[in-house]
């Protein structure tokens, strides 16, 4: 190994503190009028992606494209890129992360009246693996949900056609986007939400109605609530002995529990609430975290609550800060480390400035406490009856015929997308960055060592020592917020010498062992033309191509026995992508 250049190295001595894995931060999206509502998802490092499409696109047809980002744990940019394809309107639904970090989009698709459902999967540098476009019938764009269970994606929507009665489907796409099974039922309203079962099968809500499909689509059960209560806006979300909902009436919001089969069990006292479904997610076995938006006269605030697997409000808080809201739909995640990310949309219509529309809140529930915002305990419930009786559905239930219209569609990716944050909040001190730039001689490898296992390579995940080979960029993190470190291994090698080997004997008699002349090469043989010469120099033939190999033939007959002259004259890529010229002039023995 040869080191050429060395930017700049540090010998660090690093202090026992304890890595950090979140970051506290609040930052506003720039424009958001030009949005659809966007949501978020958490990687296993910590990262946050966040998808959302073009409200522009949507209100002119023209240009529809969808948005992801990527930031770190601590709210810092990894990359930002747009994502169109030509001749087509695509939206964005939404978004969940694959096993190995691969992102996975849901969508529309439209061209002039034919409408059609996307599945993308995007790597974990947001460059595009798969995009494959579905024929599902025409489709209601307005609803539309996925979840990811090992290595089965489920997608969940509306089917609507003016002809026939307005439908819900449950589609099942292993993890390259094929799709595997699919059904179809009715009746439905548009808007809803469906989950995988802990015992493998779904739950769809959709209005008052509920499914229940085993892990073959097989309907378990179907009810419909005959409550006055309008229908729930929130959930389900499995937990311990069943599945809860939310529900909201007159600003006043409230969870409820179903059993496995459908029953109902408990509902949980009134809170005040704005008029859009908090953001629900299970902490633990036994009870439910939820975001949600608090009325505070023009404006709104925002809120959390625990609920216990029992329906008993555990907690109650609501955030403090100098900035007033118009919170709309909610999108949050939880890390391992305690950290809570939540994504709020505009509400409609939005409140005016200097209200925030649109943002990113990262906090620690347990521990915030900075000079933007804390939480503050509160509580205000109310009584709540709500008992509401479910009967049995009359479902219609078949199978979907969804057929693969296009398996890979050119995908446009743009690194000029106009998503932009700005920090309302800036919390995170400067990165350390360190450097270092390695030439390698050919054949060679470099290991490389990290400094401890707080700190991991950003592609993989892993801290351990890793030999590298392959040219390119190398990147290393202790994922602090407080303490960050970074480091960057740029590896360049110089390109082996490109061997071009002709051998020197052959022997064409059909025993299947040596009977044509090739030519041998480690690298890629772009161009070639061979001549064959005759012991007196006369040419017996003459061929451009790359693939040619001799049989010992000239113009169909067989040549005797004896010396011949082959000139080779080439051009090769090399391993770093240079072209190279050469000849080869080589004496070949015939042997029969």
């Amino acid at each position: 190994m040869r080191l050429y250049r060395l930017l700049s190295i540090f010998f660090l001595h690093l202090l026992a503190w304890q890595t950090i894995l979140g970051q506290d931060y609040l930052k506003t999206l720039d424009s958001p009028e030009k949005y659809l509502e966007q949501k978020i998802a958490r990687t296993g490092l910590g990262e946050i992606v966040i998808g959302t499409s073009s409200l522009e696109a949507l209100n002119t047809g023209d240009n529809g494209r969808i948005f992801l980002s990527k930031m770190d744990n601590c709210g810092q940019l990894i990359w930002s890129y747009s994502y169109e394809t030509e001749g087509y309107y695509i939206a964005f639904k939404d978004i969940a992360i694959g096993g190995d970090d691969d992102i996975f989009v849901f969508g529309s698709a439209y061209q002039g009246f034919d409408e059609r459902i996307f599945l993308m999967k995007v790597d974990k540098a947001g460059i595009v693996r798969r995009f494959k476009l579905y024929n599902t019938g025409t489709v209601d764009h307005f609803s539309y949900n996925i979840a990811i269970e090992g290595n089965q994606i489920m997608a969940y929507g509306l089917l609507l056609d003016w002809n026939v009665q307005k439908q819900g489907f449950v589609a099942v796409f292993d993890d390259e986007a094929n799709y595997v099974w699919g059904k179809r039922f009715a009746p439905v309203i548009t808007g809803g939400e469906a989950i995988f079962t802990p015992d493998g099968g779904f739950l769809c809500r959709t209005g008052k109605y509920l499914y229940k499909l085993n892990s073959i689509g097989d309907l378990q059960w179907a009810s419909i609530s005959t409550s006055d209560v309008p229908a729930p806006v929130a959930g389900p979300i499995a937990i311990n002995g069943g599945y809860i909902f939310e529900a909201i009436q007159n600003n006043q919001a409230f969870f409820y529990k179903l059993s496995p089969n459908g029953d109902f069990l408990w509902s949980s006292p009134k809170f005040p609430s704005i008029n859009y479904p908090a953001a629900v997610l299970r902490e633990g076995e036994n009870q439910i975290l939820a975001v949600y938006g608090m009325p505070t006269g023009d404006t709104n605030g925002l809120a959390h609550l625990r609920i216990s697997a029992n329906g008993d409000i555990l907690e109650q808080a609501q955030l403090m800060t100098e900035h007033s809201f118009t919170t709309g739909e909610i999108s949050h995640t939880w890390s391992d480390d305690g950290y809570l990310t939540i994504s709020a949309n505009p509400a409609i219509p939005p409140a005016p400035a200097p209200a925030l529309r649109t943002f990113l809140l990262q906090t620690s529930l347990e521990q915030s406490a900075n000079e933007c915002f804390t939480w503050e305990g509160f509580s205000e419930t109310y009584p709540n009856d709500f008992a509401p009786d479910f009967i049995p559905l009359d479902t219609a239930i078949m199978d979907l015929n969804m057929t693969l219209y296009e398996g890979n569609f050119p995908i446009e990716r743009s690194s000029t997308s106009s998503i932009s944050f700005r920090n309302e909040c800036e919390l995170s001190p400067d990165q350390s960055q360190l450097t270092v730039d390695t030439l390698l001689e050919c054949g060679e490898t470099w290991m490389v060592d990290l400094p401890s296992t707080d700190f991991i390579w950003l592609d993989s995940g892993r801290s351990e020592s890793r030999e590298l080979s392959e040219e390119g960029t190398y990147k290393a993190s202790n994922l602090s917020c407080t303490n960050p470190i970074a480091y960057t291994f740029t590896l360049a090698r110089e390109a082996c010498a490109c061997e071009v080997y002709l051998p020197n004997a052959f022997s064409p008699n059909g025993d299947g062992q040596n009977d044509q002349l090739n030519l041998f090469s480690g690298c890629n043989i772009s161009k070639a033309k061979t001549t064959v010469y005759g012991r007196w120099g006369s040419k017996l033939l003459e061929n451009n191509t790359t693939d040619f190999v001799w049989d010992g033939s000239s113009n169909g007959q067989a040549v005797p026995p004896g010396l011949y002259l082959v000139v080779v004259n080439y051009e090769l890529v090399d391993e770093v992508g240079e072209t190279q010229q050469g000849e080869v002039v080589q004496e070949v023995m015939i042997i029969k």
